[in-house]
């Protein structure tokens, strides 16, 4: 973000928002992780769905507190200028039907 983006009162928000990706991440690590032998080990099924409902739930915030702070990639575009953005890329196509391969493959 430009220098001055965020001020002293922002800084709370800011350490929140950066508490609840490093859990997100964390969550979404050990649930991704999680293998039919993990299952067998004693991590239950319903462990792992709260695991999962853990992440969901620390992203949720994350995305709040992104969201408030306008850090948000929507949040930094108009939409005139995404549109702009876009015609811009000839190689991606307008429509997309799921026969071509998409661009970042």
């Amino acid at each position: 973000m430009p220098s001055g983006w965020f001020k002293r009162e922002h800084l709370e928000l800011l350490a929140r928002y950066c508490q609840h990706q490093v859990r997100a991440e964390r969550f979404n690590r050990w649930a991704n992780a999680t293998t039919g032998e993990t299952l067998n080990d004693g991590f239950s099924l319903e462990d792992f769905d709260r695991l999962c409902r853990m992440a969901e739930r620390e992203s949720r915030a994350s995305l709040a507190l992104a969201r408030s702070m306008r850090i948000t990639h929507q949040a930094q575009l108009r939409a005139e200028t995404a549109a702009t953005k876009r015609r811009s890329r000839p190689d991606i196509p307008d429509t997309w039907n799921g026969d071509q391969t998409p661009p970042w493959e």
